[in-house]
């Protein structure tokens, strides 16, 4: 008798733990859902879906709703496993966009077929179409967007081989659809950061990455003042500025304008005979006065650099630098 009642007893405790797990269970789930819905674990090697805070910085500070359009041709899927990972990729990371930014960034999806509507959509926005098969049909993957002014900016095609600089990509877009308007920056450099005829006049990486953000007016060297509207200054490798245009400078440091500057004590470039090999005796610091007096002091035997990412060049002079 005693026994029976024992094993009753078990079987009610054994009952009773699996009730009580199963309303641990429940509890914990509903919980989840309402107090960390803005919670997520990236687990990634590289942190492939989690943003970086000048991304977060550009969705918070948005002011009016932002559309995005991604573009998906469906036949992009028998090319290959590779872009349709890269395009899975590009989802989850504009659902994270749409996530953040509490419904100020909405997203819409599109499969472009031929001849349909939605390609019509596409090729208006500006993306390019990729020729598929030898009847003339193009595919899309790409995507565009419009701000409250019908301003449309786009990525004409989400190049797999551009998947490092996805994030950048798209948070330039959104904060040029933000902010239409912008910010002028006047650079003064005798730098051929617009090229030259040995490259087809192809500008500088940094100046086209520049331009993507702001309205760069490029100063040239007879220049006496700076545009009005100026609300960052860059001086990059500038040897010859008049007078008039260093007082300008000055006083636009002075009165609390933004600057950027540039001086490198080994550079390898000479304005006059667009050569690498510039005279050992040609000054490259121009602006020393001025930086002493913005409190700022030029050493010209430091070096920074990364020699990780350095890259061997052939060069008949030779410059030895002692690291410590």
């Amino acid at each position: 008798m005693w026994n029976c009642i024992r094993n009753a007893d078990r079987r009610s405790l054994a009952w009773g733990t699996v009730i009580l797990a199963l309303i641990f269970f429940v509890a914990v789930n509903t919980l989840a859902n309402t107090v960390l819905t803005s919670s997520r674990l990236d687990l990634t090697e590289d942190e492939l879906f989690t943003l970086t805070d000048g991304t977060k910085e550009v969705i918070a500070s948005l002011e009016e709703p932002i559309d995005l359009r991604l573009y998906y041709s469906e036949q992009f899927d028998e090319i290959g496993p590779n872009i349709a990972r890269h395009a899975d990729r590009v989802r989850e990371l504009l659902d994270e966009y749409e996530r953040l930014s509490g419904g100020m960034i909405r997203i819409q999806l599109f499969d472009p077929e031929p001849f349909s509507p939605e390609e019509d959509l596409a090729v208006s926005d500006g993306l390019q179409g990729l020729p598929f098969d030898q009847s003339g049909a193009r595919v899309y993957f790409g995507v565009s967007g419009t701000n409250s002014t019908d301003d449309v900016d786009s990525i004409g095609y989400l190049a797999p081989e551009r998947g490092a600089f996805l994030e950048y990509d798209l948070t330039r877009m959104i904060s040029n659809l933000a902010d239409p308007e912008k910010p002028v920056v006047a650079l003064v450099s005798d730098l051929p950061l617009q090229g030259t005829q040995f490259d087809n006049y192809a500008p500088w990486l940094v100046l086209d990455g520049l331009q993507q953000f702001f309205k760069v007016e490029i100063l040239d060297r007879d220049a006496l003042e700076l545009p009005a509207e100026t609300e960052i200054l860059v001086i990059a490798g500038a040897h010859s500025i008049k007078d008039p245009l260093l007082y300008e400078m000055d006083q636009f440091v002075m009165n609390g304008g933004s600057l950027v500057v540039l001086v490198d004590p080994y550079v390898r470039f000479n304005r006059g005979s667009n050569s690498l090999n510039p005279s050992p005796s040609e000054d490259i610091n121009d602006i020393s006065d001025l930086l002493a007096k913005w409190g700022a002091r030029y050493v010209s035997d430091a070096v920074v650099g990364d020699l990780r990412a350095a890259s061997p060049v052939a060069d008949s002079q030779e410059i030895r630098l002692n690291f410590p």
